[in-house]
Parts: structure tokens; sequence; C-alpha cells
């Protein structure tokens, strides 16, 4: 398998499936390939740069997460006098904030474990890759 696919298998697992099923579907929308000898030296390069891929990535996200542990990002917004925020501190507003530090993370991969309602210090948690979480500390001040 090029790909995986959910109910038949993961990608690199070997699997026999009908020929009308290989011919029709998994072959033309390049979810699977023939084996054949040429073909399994080919997927297995393919396996290989993948992993290297992988392990690249897995650093990148290594050293973003060192790079992130040192950083206290700094979110104005309006507030009462009581230090209570009209609005609560969301996810897209700290992807806005990274974004201005050059560093991309996805809105979905912001977990915001208590509603950020209020002035003062607060954590956040990053996910920048598989098993690869970090903390990021925010600092809500009122503009």
């Amino acid at each position: 398998m090029k790909q995986t696919v959910t109910g038949l298998a993961k990608k690199g697992e070997l699997v026999q499936v009908k020929a009308g099923y290989a011919r029709n579907f998994l072959i033309p929308n390049g979810k699977a390939m023939e084996v054949s000898e040429k073909n399994q030296k080919i997927f297995e390069e393919m396996l290989k740069q993948s992993t290297i891929k992988r392990e690249k990535m897995r650093k990148e996200a290594q050293d973003l997460s060192i790079m992130i542990a040192n950083i206290v990002l700094e979110i104005n917004v309006s507030s009462e006098k009581g230090g209570k925020i009209f609005a609560s501190v969301n996810s897209s507003l700290i992807q806005e904030k990274l974004k201005e530090k050059n560093i991309n993370i996805e809105k979905k991969d912001i977990k915001i474990i208590k509603p950020i309602k209020s002035l003062g210090s607060h954590i956040v948690s990053l996910k920048l890759y598989e098993g690869i979480f970090c903390d990021l500390k925010l600092s809500v001040l009122s503009k």
C-alpha cells in the first residue's frame, strides 16, 4: 500500500485484494501498486525516503519545542478594571501571534486547557508533531 486505506491496510503493508478492486480503484488512485520485483524496489526506496522525511520533521519539531519553551507570548486585549477581559483568548489569536514570530502552528494543534478569560500568565499546550508536545507561556496584558 502506498497510502493508508481505512478498513483495508496501512501504508507500507502488503495485502491481497480482488483484481478488479486493485485495477479499478487502488492503483489508478495512487493508493497501491502491484507487487513485482521492480515495484518492490521502488516501494522500498519510497519507504526509506518517507522515514528520512519523518525523522527530519521530528528533529525540527524537537528544536522548535526548545525554542518555544523560552518564549513568553504577549497578547494585548481589552479588559475591565478588575482584570476580566471582554473576550476570551482563543487558538486563532494565539496562532496569529505565533505567526508574527515566524512560528507556524495549526489552530487545531493549540490546546487551551482552561478558557483564558483573565489577565495574567497562562499556559497552553502545542502539538508540534506526532508525540511531541510543548507548553507555551502566555502573558495576557491590558491594552
